[in-house]
């Protein structure tokens, strides 16, 4: 379960929205956590960044209830970030920014809710480099103006649905998430062993205060 993302783009800190296959990185790619169905429900955090074209992990955080299904030997330093050094991530897919939410909504997870931001971008990867980027704030700024000027509403199911399609066929990525954890498991054992391929150091560190 993935608690807060976000990505450094161009000297600047983004929400990351959502991301296809579900997962940019997972703790299980990194051998921090088995690869099971059990650490499919582990709850952590992570901070990204692409440095030049080149996706990188800054740390990853995983939270107590992860040790849930993993047996009572499992010594995790809980709260405490593993800090990756020149680390890239072998990711193929795109992934959905924001910055700059918008007060007078309620921010929620998810891609539904991309356009309670006033900057939205898709960021398209493949193995771990940045092919291109895609602005959709105009689009967003669209659906917005529709809510506030009363031609949608955001209580109204159909109006929803519209507003749903619309954000379908604007997105170059699909973002509907994996019908089976079967599907799952298969696409994180595929990424840990394409980031088991590239080099790069990690370390734990221990926020000193």
């Amino acid at each position: 379960m993935n608690l807060q993302q976000e990505l450094l783009y161009l000297d600047k800190n983004y929400k990351i929205i959502s991301a296809e296959h579900e997962f940019i990185v997972h703790p299980a790619v990194f051998d921090i956590l088995p690869l099971t169905s059990d650490s499919l429900e582990s709850s952590f955090e992570c901070s990204l960044k692409v440095i030049g074209y080149c996706l990188q992990i800054k740390s990853l955080t995983i939270f107590k209830e992860t040790t849930e299904g993993f047996g009572e030997d499992m010594q995790l330093p809980f709260g405490v970030p593993y800090v990756f050094q020149d680390k890239p991530i072998s990711y193929s897919g795109t992934i959905l920014i924001g910055d700059s939410p918008i007060p007078e909504y309620s921010i929620k997870i998810g891609k539904e809710n991309c356009y309670f931001y006033k900057r939205v971008l898709e960021l398209v990867f493949e193995e771990g480099n940045l092919i291109t980027t895609i602005d959709h704030s105009k689009a967003m700024s669209r659906i917005r103006k529709n809510i506030e000027l009363g031609f949608r509403s955001l209580t109204n199911n159909w109006d929803v649905r519209c507003i749903s399609h619309f954000i379908n066929s604007t997105f170059l990525g699909d973002y509907r998430p994996f019908s089976s954890v079967k599907k799952r498991l298969k696409y994180l054992k595929a990424l840990k062993h394409a980031n088991n391929a590239i080099t790069g150091t990690s370390k734990i560190v221990r926020n000193e205060k």
